[in-house]
């Protein structure tokens, strides 16, 4: 399991279990009602840990149950070690024990190996464990002695039985490396049979109406989730070449696609979002980036425009066909990617062979309908974008329909060509594609899924199973390829989507789908440190905000009690030179005004000479008042002068 999943926690527990088990006596007596309730415990916390956790296993998305294989291997293998905890009369392991771990072994074998892990190693560990397991019944469970003169017949039996399991293992790894895909078809025809047909095209083989079946099976359930400033539109999972036996062939042809260990410049991106691929030659500066999240199950295709220049990826190589479709068989299903988009030069490493890309059966060729109707539509087209326009000018005419019924004994795509009946876009497809071809333009059938459904909560744009769509590409005189929509657009994939509710549910749903993303491509580690760094700038900011505001507070009370214990001054000029004014008024109506030129000490004389007695007011207390008032003014201006001169 260590060398298979490239995970170490789990298989290093069931070490130190079953280390605890055989090198200690401690045991626990149980009894059939426990073993049960640990039994269902252990199976809840496996299926917790399943659904919670990403998978740290690189499945090949050919058998749907893989990954229950992988959390039913960890359960086995929990089962056995608790097998060395359980106290037992004869301090002895159960012969079930040997068979929990084949069990286990046969659902890890399912399971794809990492690119570092050699097969022969997987092999030799495989044969080992037989070789373990026959020693362990043998030595543990044996009941009575082996008579000495049987001995040779049983060495025979021994080196026959391990001939027999070599030569089994090595013919069964053999068959599947070979036939892969023919004994996967075989598994999932004999589960599903209506889902045996339901490829998509991301086959080696498409046959028409399979597109259409997917679009039927789950049509809600969500296949790409892509973060884009506008609506990304058609998405390519696999181009067909050859059209045949009324239906879509390929021939795989890989060319590993070049590594970039630095960024270019003009990129937006970072080294630390992993590893960049070039996948076109660019012409210029990308002008858009898309993030996009497959499902998982999606498979080892990364979905892409067809203008994509760049690919970045944490994990995983990306592999280019002849037809410029992006694939990775080491590349986890449901790891996230970017996708860099631009204008790109026509390729020159890989070109499809002009015989492939120019193929009509003869079931086409040769009918004479067809080949009128060609002489017709490219009568006065002498260009590749002339003779693209007619067929789409043609296809004009077509209408759309879910329920195609071609006769028996005549090919689908001649039959719709001539007849023109409603049909769906894997006939449109096709159709377009043989028109080009008898025109001389190179063209190609393309299926995937067209992305224009946007949450409106969260603005990533969405494809669901019933996006899934079939369309053509042709190839123009400078080498470039252009995308060709013929399919009338009430038959279009377009924005339905299922209400507010959904889209609430689906927002939560992505947000959680992102976290086991960035879980799986960078570790829970990496996620918690990332978490606990953005959590801490606004706990900082908050806190760098209150420590500002205590501050502040502190020295504006410290700046008032401060104040407050200051003493009061008594010379306060502009309120004596006040109470001066009034006085004088007061003094003015009843004695005289006091002179410009009089100063208050002369004032006060007078008042003190004056003999006529004024009702309500003492002169000889004015008096007395105007000469204490200039003796506490001039004196303490007199002293605030000294002070300044010091």
């Amino acid at each position: 399991m260590a060398m298979l999943s490239r995970s170490y926690w789990f298989p290093m527990s069931i070490v130190a279990v079953s280390a605890l088990g055989m090198f200690s006596r401690w045991r626990i007596a149980v009894n059939r009602k426990l073993v049960f309730d640990w039994t269902v415990l252990l199976w809840l916390a496996l299926l917790a840990q399943y659904a919670l956790l990403p998978h740290n296993v690189q499945y090949t998305q050919l058998f749907a149950g893989q990954q229950v294989a992988y959390l039913l291997a960890q359960f086995l293998m929990s089962v056995q070690a608790g097998y060395f905890l359980i106290l037992r009369l004869d301090n002895l392991l159960p012969s079930s024990f040997a068979v929990v771990g084949a069990a286990a072994l046969a659902c890890l074998t399912i399971i794809q190996p990492h690119a570092g892990l050699e097969a022969n190693s997987l092999h030799a560990g495989l044969i080992g464990y037989v070789l373990l397991m026959l020693l362990f019944w043998e030595r543990t469970r044996r009941l009575t002695d082996t008579p000495q003169r049987r001995y040779r017949g049983r060495f025979l039996l021994r080196v026959l039985t391990l001939v027999l399991i070599g030569t089994t293992g090595w013919t069964a790894a053999w068959a599947t490396a070979h036939y892969e895909t023919q004994l996967d078809r075989w598994v999932m025809s004999l589960l599903d049979p209506e889902k045996a047909i339901t490829d998509i095209g991301f086959a080696e083989t498409s046959q028409l109406g399979s597109v259409r079946l997917q679009q039927n099976q789950n049509s809600g359930q969500i296949a790409l989730r892509v973060d884009a400033t506008s609506e990304p539109g058609y998405f390519r999972g696999k181009a067909y070449d050859l059209y045949y036996d009324h239906q879509w062939h390929f021939s795989p042809a890989g060319l590993p696609v070049q590594r970039h260990s630095k960024i270019p410049n003009g990129l937006p991106t970072v080294i630390e979002d992993g590893q960049l691929f070039k996948t076109a030659t660019p012409q210029g500066t990308p002008i858009d980036v898309l993030t996009v999240r497959p499902s998982p199950g999606i498979g080892p295709i990364f979905f892409s425009p067809l203008n994509t220049v760049y690919v970045q990826t944490l994990s995983g190589t990306v592999v280019r066909d002849q037809h410029h479709v992006l694939r990775s068989e080491d590349r986890s299903p449901s790891s996230q990617y970017k996708l860099f988009l631009g204008m790109t030069l026509p390729d020159t490493d890989r070109r499809p062979p002009d015989e492939d890309l120019l193929f009509v059966p003869r079931t086409i060729r040769e009918d004479q309908r067809v080949l009128a109707l060609r002489d017709e539509l490219f009568r006065h087209a002498e260009t590749t974008q002339k003779k693209i326009a007619a067929v789409e000018k043609y296809f004009s005419r077509y209408e759309y329909g879910l329920t195609v019924n071609p006769p028996a004994g005549r090919d689908p795509a001649a039959w719709f060509l001539t007849e023109k009946p409603a049909a769906h876009c894997e006939y449109f497809g096709t159709g377009t594609v043989m028109l080009l071809r008898l025109g001389g333009v190179r063209s190609r059938y393309v299926t995937g899924f067209v992305v224009d459904e946007q949450n409106s909560i969260t603005g990533e744009w969405i494809g669901r199973q019933k996006d899934a769509h079939a369309w053509a590409e042709a190839q123009l005189d400078d080498g470039r390829w252009e995308l060709v929509e013929t399919t009338p657009g009430s038959g279009r994939p377009s924005q339905n989507g299922n209400g507010d509710s959904s889209e609430l549910v689906e927002a939560l749903s992505s947000i959680w789908q992102s976290l086991k993303y960035r879980i799986f491509d960078r570790g829970i580690d990496s996620v918690l440190r990332e978490g606990a760094v953005a959590l801490l700038k606004p706990v900082a900011i908050a806190l760098g905000s209150l420590a500002f505001i205590v501050a502040s507070v502190w020295v504006y009370r410290r700046h008032r009690e401060k104040k407050q214990r200051r003493p009061r001054t008594l010379y306060a000029p502009h309120q004596m030179e006040a109470l001066l004014k009034q006085t004088d008024q007061e003094i003015a109506r009843a004695f005289r005004q006091r002179l410009r030129h009089e100063t208050l000490s002369q004032y006060a004389t007078a008042l003190e000479r004056s003999v006529s007695a004024v009702p309500g007011i003492d002169l000889q207390a004015a008096a007395a008042w105007y000469r204490d008032y200039e003796r506490q003014r001039f004196q303490r201006v007199s002293s605030a002068s000294n002070r300044e001169s010091e």
